[in-house]
């Protein structure tokens, strides 16, 4: 559980309560769960897929809407 910023439409409160649950399947793939409980917005489902510890892709869905992004990382 954690405080995050409610951007539905219709909020009425500013502030949401955030909870998240994840799992890993298998040792690249990551799959989560998000909802936040005195929000309208719908909640999301996650998935995250690392390529190498460089690269990653990830995915949100709400199904309304669904988010991908890809992930790249440089450490000097």
């Amino acid at each position: 559980m954690f405080p995050t910023t409610d951007t539905a439409s219709k909020s009425a409160v500013g502030i949401g309560i955030g909870v998240e649950a994840s799992t890993s399947l298998g040792k690249n793939l990551e799959v989560s769960y998000l909802n936040i409980i005195n929000s309208s917005n719908p909640p999301q489902l996650c998935l995250q897929y690392r390529f190498s510890e460089q690269l990653q892709l990830q995915g949100a869905s709400n199904l309304q809407d669904t988010d991908f992004e890809i992930e790249y990382r440089i450490k000097f």
